[in-house]
C-alpha cells in the first residue's frame, strides 16, 4: 500500500523527517519601520529577492526551513544570515 508525502507548503518548514508549521504571520522591520505581514508572503517575496541577488536556485522550501531555524534560535546557514535582521517576531 502506497502512503501520499506531505510536501510542504510555503508556509511550512522542513526538518529532518518531519514538516513543522510557522506562523501564519511574522512582524518584519523594512526601512526602519516594522510591519505586520503574512509569512507566506515574506516567504514568497524573500526567495524572490535572494534569486535576484544571485541564488538563483533557492527554494521557497528553503528560505521557509531558514525562517523556522531563525524563529527557533537554531543555527543558520548563509540565506539565514541574510533573513535574520528582518524578523522582529512572530505572532
Amino acid at each position: 500500500m502506497k502512503t501520499k508525502k506531505n510536501k510542504p507548503t510555503s508556509d511550512s518548514a522542513v526538518g529532518v523527517g518531519c514538516v513543522v508549521s510557522l506562523p501564519n504571520e511574522i512582524l518584519i522591520e523594512v526601512e526602519g519601520r516594522q510591519k505586520r505581514v503574512l509569512t507566506k508572503d515574506y516567504v514568497t517575496a524573500k526567495t524572490k529577492q535572494l534569486q535576484e541577488f544571485g541564488y538563483t536556485k533557492l527554494t521557497e522550501e528553503e528560505v521557509s526551513s531558514e525562517l523556522q531555524n531563525i524563529l527557533s534560535n537554531k543555527p543558520l546557514n548563509v540565506i539565514g544570515m541574510f533573513m535574520k535582521d528582518d524578523i522582529v517576531r512572530s505572532n
